[in-house]
């Protein structure tokens, strides 16, 4: 049964007031293991968590995977942490990548763990000890092996032949898709031997491949190396090393290690992405701006239609390739904003020149993409100068950070600059370092019109929502407001369960106001890289007799954009799974007290 949508209008919030009553304990997964298996298989995976008594159902994002639980484990004496034993099938057409998988308990819903699905031969780790080169587990390739570092500081070895002339590539996932503090780590040697050590291996240099985690990781601050590929110069036994780079380790530490051959000519640079795509069949989401967030040719247009009227007058966008040599203002490529600006670093300390005409009052958004490398690989430094060569602007924001007197410079994807005369300007692109360049260091620069428009809009922390019948629950959505846009947000709900309602409801006065995402001090020119941001609270309500809900249900939040007495198309913002659960025992003996 699907319920009518509900609006709520975050400028015409009322003032409700929450029962007090603490929320129950919500189920909480921390690990799977095995971690995922092979298109048309059926496997046991152990998920381990808290608070899973009674779970009775496993919940995918797919229909081509299903579980079914076969048996629970309690607590023991010295931990909390719980087991339940799936009986898992996967669909020969279920989708290759990272799925979603939650448990289900008459608590509600969990939190998600990723199940991956694979297309090549799936094998377990050896029960054998394999903690180093000479004990080396031996594996053929294509192959995917599901493992864990169970023990304490453990690392586990594999071995494999490989021709001379072959080329393969090696790929670690899991370890840090549910330990946020660990990185996985994956090292390549080959069994030389040393004086001291017959067993001693060589690391070998390797062609980096890196790439993070399925979902949201803004801000990549250590390099991991867990994908790579290496041409074998000759042919012999080689030997990984499975490991985290801080040495943790644990019951929770699930992975898989995958192995391919590729082909060995020359390697063409890949769209950054995560290790292992995610399975997302739900409704395509607006996030916020990253390096490596595509920017087609209509891009303009997108934006438009988050404002709240769409004009139409936008053209799409014409690429304009760089033409070398470019490195001096005076080699500089002339183009008309609205453009895209395409081209590569081709040697360390490479810079590409453009120019442009703008007249006064003219304001301009200038976006990057680095589609395969973001920061900290490739850090592009867009720098704006006028025809006197005077410094205008650059895509640096610069920040106080520390203990108050240390100076933070971050790459950012946008920079927004208004022109206060007319005349001719340049534009400079090159890395922060000067020191890397090729293929990889490609980029694309979007020079367009400021749009006002409504970014990503999203609740805070919330992926799923568990409320006990007769309950009223907070939810804070965040709208980000981009290039000065000055209106309301309309949030729309849509598929909420029988019984369930969501009302207006009143934040703190410093949270409904437009407020900075980061503490403001010290900041240069923050206007020109951030959006400003309006917080706006609803409450969930479930009436006393709302029926349980045995699966949780996919509630769509929209947002609308509302400027000028106009309201704009409703924008697809979060899927929020809502699972109702019966009335807590407390808050039902509140209810029939007399007063």
């Amino acid at each position: 049964m699907r319920s009518a949508s509900v609006c709520v209008i975050a400028a015409l919030c009322l003032t409700a007031k929450e029962p007090e009553i603490t929320p129950a304990k919500e189920p909480a997964v921390t690990s799977v293991f095995p971690l995922g298996g092979r298109q048309g298989s059926t496997l046991e995976a152990v998920v381990r968590g808290e608070n899973l008594e009674g779970a009775y159902s496993a919940w995918f994002d797919c229909g081509q995977l299903g579980a079914e639980i076969k048996d629970f484990r309690p607590a023991g004496a010295e931990s909390k942490v719980q087991e339940v034993r799936l009986q898992v099938a996967i669909a020969s057409a279920a989708a290759p990548g990272a799925h979603i998988l939650r448990l289900v308990t008459p608590r509600g819903v969990s939190g998600p763990l990723w199940f991956l699905v694979n297309t090549e031969p799936v094998i377990a780790e050896a029960s054998q000890p394999h903690a180093s080169i000479r004990e080396a587990q031996a594996v053929s390739f294509p192959v995917v092996v599901n493992g864990k570092l169970a023990e304490r500081g453990e690392v586990d070895y594999y071995s494999f032949e490989a021709a001379g002339g072959q080329a393969l590539r090696f790929e670690l996932a899991g370890l840090a898709l549910s330990n946020d503090s660990s990185d996985p780590q994956l090292i390549l040697y080959e069994p030389t031997g040393s004086w001291f050590d017959p067993d001693r291996g060589t690391r070998l240099e390797v062609a980096d491949l890196s790439r993070p985690p399925p979902g949201e990781q803004p801000q990549i601050t250590s390099h991991r190396l867990p994908r790579f590929t290496r041409l074998f110069e000759r042919g012999g036994r080689f030997a990984l090393e499975v490991g985290t780079t801080d040495g943790a380790s644990g019951p929770d530490y699930s992975y898989q290690l995958r192995i391919v051959p590729v082909e060995s000519g020359v390697a063409q640079p890949e769209p950054w992405g995560p290790l292992v795509a995610p399975h997302a069949p739900g409704p395509a989401l607006w996030k916020r701006r990253s390096f490596t967030s595509p920017m087609d040719i209509e891009w303009l247009q997108r934006l438009e239609t988050r404002g709240a009227a769409a004009s139409g007058k936008f053209p799409a966008l014409a690429p304009v390739r760089e033409q070398e040599p470019n490195a001096r203002a005076a080699q500089a490529l002339e183009f008309r904003p609205p453009g895209v600006l395409e081209g590569d670093l081709g040697s360390p300390g490479d810079a590409d020149w453009f120019q442009f005409e703008a007249k006064a009052g003219d304001r301009l958004a200038f976006e990057i993409e680095t589609p395969h490398l973001p920061p900290p690989f490739f850090n592009p430094r867009l720098t704006l100068y006028d025809s006197g060569g005077q410094h205008l602007a650059q895509s640096i924001f610069r920040h106080l950070g520390g203990d108050g007197d240390d100076w933070i410079k971050t790459p950012m994807p946008k920079t927004l600059f208004t022109f206060d005369k007319a005349g001719r300007y340049f534009l400079e692109l090159r890395d922060l370092t000067s020191r890397f360049s090729g293929p990889d260091y490609a980029y694309r620069i979007v020079v367009r019109p400021q749009i006002p428009h409504v970014g990503q809009v999203a609740a805070r922390g919330a992926d799923r929502f568990n409320l006990n019948a007769g309950e009223t629950r907070r939810l804070e959505v965040t709208a980000e407001l981009e290039e000065g846009f000055r209106g309301e947000v309309a949030l729309v709900f849509e598929n909420l369960p029988p019984g369930v309602a969501v009302l207006p409801g009143l934040a703190a006065a410093a949270e409904t106001a437009l407020v900075p995402t980061v503490k403001r001090g010290g900041e240069l020119h923050r206007e020109r890289h951030l959006p400003e941001r309006q917080v706006t609270t609803v409450l969930l309500s479930a009436a006393p007799d709302a029926p349980a809900t045995r699966l949780p249900q996919g509630v769509l939040m929209s947002a609308r954009p509302v400027a000028g007495g106009r309201v704009g198309a409703a924008l697809p913002a979060q899927e929020i799974l809502l699972s109702v659960t019966p009335p807590r025992v407390e808050a039902a003996r509140k209810a029939e007290k007399p007063h």
